[in-house]
This record gives structure tokens, C-alpha cells and sequence, in this order.
């Protein structure tokens, strides 16, 4: 039964299907793929106009922050992307793509010594060509010293965290669309208040040359605004809309997006991503820092196939395309990001697939 349940999916899942049919890129796919990128940066811009005034009116600022060493080596540019657990995160309909259980773990050590753990699993339900996932982040951002209201200061800090649970499901509309929406549940401590809230996040994802170039966006932190003390702030609504295209399958990858939070200006993201003898990967990308220096980043991989021997002759024949068709595969990633005037980031995570 596992196995006929297996084929099945590979019959209907998105990207199993696509190189079956061995599609070769036309101008017409091309073409539909730029004016799918037009159309999500025209709403970005559309966005940004909306909101020029908005600046600095956002709550629950932990939610901005990107979660993954793998995306954040490729600076960010993950939307269009989206193929392994950290599609909750980024894009929930990239969850379509999966046809592996996968689980994901990820430590960051984020600027003004803030910190955040991170953890994501990915259930496939083969038969009807979608898949379920869950994350669940923690962010800590220490301790604050006390003041009362004539500004005294008080005896003893008070800690400031923050976490976010979500539940998402991606499903595959026929052989090029995957839909995905996710439902998020939130809460903050600052300075003794406690603040909670829930939210949503909706996505889409168009393999428009199977293989070659995809393209993608997602609405996330949808929702109404949060009572902190006595006054109502809204959440941080962040789009995201870009384009991944594969210049040799399943081992080199290009990604460009763009991205516009509710009180930020709009900002861009670059990234690549090489994987050689099917086991070491290397990153490198670039965000827009908002005016400040920085939004340089790297980061490195290593896949590791227990039991398998495809790239372990370093020196010779084999150059195994990277895939996670088949067995367990675990992967180990590391992201440095330069934020100029902020401190660096580090980002480590593993990842498996089974």
C-alpha cells in the first residue's frame, strides 16, 4: 500500500509530474513568467505607496524575522523557491512541492543579541497531492531594565520573548499551480504584558517551465490589530512576490524577489545556490538594508545520504544532482548575514528528509 500510495503522488504532485513530461522552455511560458514577476512587483509597489505614512506602526516585530540558514544564505529570495519544510515560513504553497515527510531545526543569533529557535515539520498526504506543515518559533530578545511611570528606575530586568505557532496546508491545482494557505497562532511578553493574537498567511507558487523557472508569492501575518496595554497597533502584513530559475536542474539555482512589509518601504532580495557532487552546497545573496550598509550574506551545506555512496568520490566521476527522491537525507546548513551598522547574523540549522 506504501508504495502504490507513492506512485500515486508522484502521478499528481507538482514537480514529479513536470519532468515526466520533459517540457522544454517557449517565449510564450517565458513570457507568463514575467508577467507573473510584473504583477507581484506592481503589488508590492501598490503597497508601498498605500502605506508611505505607515511607518513604525507595527507590533509583533518578531514575525519579520526570516527564519532558515538555507534561505537567508541565498538573502532571502526563498519565495518562489519554498521546496523544503521551511515553506511555512516563506510560502505555503511551496508545501505542494513535497512528497517527503521532513522535519527542520534552526538556531539563529540575530542582531542586539537577540536570539530565536526554530522547528518545522512537513507531512505529505499523497493522495490528494498536498501536504500539511507546522512550525513553531521562539524569539528572545533578553532583558530590559525597569521604570516606573515618573521614569525611576526599578529593581531587577524584565525579559522580553516572543513565539509563534502556525499550521499551513499546500495543495497542487493540476500540473503547474499550488495554492497554500496557513493559520497562525502568536504571543509577546513586553516588558510584563503579555499580548497574543492570531493571523494568517496565504501563497502561491507557478512552475511556468517545469524545471526551469518558477514563479511565486505569499500575503503573511494577515490580520486585525493587537491591543498592547491600552492601545491598538497593527501587525506587521508582509508580501513577498519573485522568480526562481533553475540554470541546471536540482544543482544551480537563481532567485529575485521582492518583499514589503505594512511600515517598511519595499526591499529586494537575490540569491544562488550551487550543489556539487550532490553533497556540498555553497550560497550567496543580497538584501536591500533599508538604508543602512550590509545585506551581504553566505552560507554552506552539507547533504549527507545515510547508507549511500552517491558523491563520495570527491575526485572522480560522480556529480550527483541533489534530490531528496529517495532514502533519509539529512542536511547541515550555516548563514552569515552582514547587517553594517547591526551586528552580523548566524544562522545554523539541520534539516531531514524521510
Amino acid at each position: 500500500m506504501k508504495l502504490s500510495l507513492r506512485a500515486q503522488r508522484s502521478n499528481l504532485s507538482f514537480p514529479k509530474a513536470y519532468r515526466r513530461r520533459h517540457l522544454d522552455t517557449t517565449d510564450g511560458f517565458a513570457s507568463l513568467a514575467m508577467t507573473g514577476l510584473v504583477i507581484s512587483l506592481l503589488l508590492v509597489f501598490t503597497l508601498n505607496l498605500h502605506a508611505a505614512n505607515q511607518n513604525g506602526t507595527s507590533t509583533a516585530q518578531f514575525l519579520r524575522i526570516s527564519q532558515g540558514a538555507r534561505a537567508e544564505g541565498m538573502g532571502g529570495a526563498f519565495t518562489a523557491i519554498a521546496n523544503d519544510a521551511y515553506a511555512v515560513h516563506f510560502n505555503p504553497a511551496g508545501l505542494a512541492q513535497i512528497s517527503k515527510r521532513m522535519v527542520a531545526f534552526n538556531h539563529m543569533e540575530y542582531i542586539e543579541k537577540i536570539n530565536s529557535q526554530y522547528a518545522a515539520f512537513v507531512l505529505p498526504v499523497n493522495p490528494v497531492a498536498g501536504s500539511l506543515g507546522v512550525d513553531v518559533a521562539y524569539v528572545n530578545m533578553g532583558n530590559i531594565e525597569r521604570f516606573d511611570a515618573g521614569g525611576a528606575a526599578l529593581s531587577g530586568e524584565t525579559k522580553v520573548d516572543a513565539y509563534s505557532a502556525t499550521l499551513a496546508w499546500g495543495q497542487a491545482i493540476g500540473n503547474m499551480l499550488a495554492l497554500g494557505v496557513g493559520g497562525k497562532y502568536f504571543k509577546q511578553n513586553l516588558a510584563g504584558t503579555a499580548d497574543s493574537s492570531f493571523a494568517g498567511d496565504v501563497g502561491v507558487l507557478i512552475h511556468v517551465v517545469p524545471n526551469r523557472l518558477a514563479v511565486g508569492a505569499s500575503a503573511l501575518n494577515i490580520g486585525p490589530k493587537l491591543k498592547v496595554g491600552t492601545v491598538e497597533e497593527s501587525i506587521p502584513f508582509t508580501v513577498r512576490g519573485g522568480a526562481a530559475y533553475y540554470a541546471i536542474p536540482k544543482k544551480l539555482v537563481f532567485s529575485a524577489e521582492a518583499e514589503k512589509e505594512r511600515d517598511t518601504d519595499a526591499i529586494g532580495h537575490i540569491g544562488a545556490e550551487y550543489v556539487y557532487m550532490g553533497r556540498f552546497v555553497a550560497r550567496a545573496g543580497y538584501r536591500d538594508p533599508l538604508g543602512s550598509k550590509g545585506g551581504w550574506g553566505a552560507g554552506l551545506g552539507y547533504i549527507w545520504k545515510p547508507g549511500s555512496t552517491e558523491g563520495a568520490d570527491f575526485f572522480g566521476k560522480q556529480d550527483k544532482a541533489y534530490e531528496y527522491d529517495e532514502g533519509v537525507t539529512i542536511r547541515i546548513d550555516y548563514a552569515f548575514v552582514d547587517y553594517g551598522d547591526f551586528d552580523a547574523t548566524h544562522r545554523i540549522g539541520v534539516h531531514f528528509s524521510f
